[in-house]
C-alpha cells in the first residue's frame, strides 16, 4: 500500500479524508505495512514543500487513525515510523497519534 499527502492536490483540504480513504480501499491485500506518518502537512509544520496542503491537528489525527484502522482490520503487521516535523509545534501531531494509537495495543 502506497499512499502519499503529497498526491493530494492544493486546495484540497478538506477532501483530503475522502481521497485518501478512496486510495486505501483499493488495496486488497497486504503482508507487511511500513507507515511513515509524516507531520509535512500539518498547518504549523514550517516545511515549504506541503504548503499546498495545511491540515490542522484534528486532520491529521483522523488521518493516522484512518490507516491504522484500515491496516488493523485487516489484521495487517504495521510499523508506524514518525517521520518530517519542521517546526516547534509538529510534535503534537505525532503525540496526539501516540496517545491514541498505544492504549488500543493492551486491547
Amino acid at each position: 500500500m502506497i499512499l502519499y499527502d503529497s498526491h493530494i492536490p492544493a486546495g484540497l483540504t478538506d477532501l483530503f479524508q475522502r481521497i485518501l480513504g478512496k486510495a486505501a480501499s483499493t488495496v486488497q491485500s497486504a503482508r507487511l505495512a511500513l507507515v511513515v506518518c509524516g507531520a509535512d502537512p500539518y498547518e504549523k509544520d514550517e516545511l515549504p514543500s506541503m504548503a499546498g496542503l495545511r491540515l490542522s491537528l484534528g486532520q491529521m489525527l483522523a488521518r493516522d487513525q484512518m490507516v491504522y484502522s484500515f491496516l488493523d482490520e485487516r489484521r495487517v503487521p504495521a510499523a508506524f515510523l514518525m517521520a518530517g516535523g519542521y517546526g516547534e509545534e509538529t510534535w503534537r501531531v505525532y503525540a496526539q497519534f501516540l496517545g491514541w494509537a498505544l492504549p488500543l495495543r493492551n486491547r
